[in-house]
């Protein structure tokens, strides 16, 4: 089966409980394609080197 990666980007005033929420769901729609999460990290707050509109 082959590996993918997944990085979500979020603002930084993004609460934790809705972070949640969308790992959640997310997650889900994973499980319903068969498919299995295999490791979650988390990167905590970056400064990106660019702006994302």
């Amino acid at each position: 089966m082959p590996l993918y990666d997944c990085m979500l980007l979020m603002k930084p005033h993004v609460r934790k409980e809705s972070l949640m929420d969308l790992i959640a769901r997310v997650s889900k729609h994973v499980y319903r394609r068969n498919g299995v999460l295999t490791d979650m990290k988390s990167f905590g707050t970056v400064q990106l080197g660019y702006g994302i509109k």
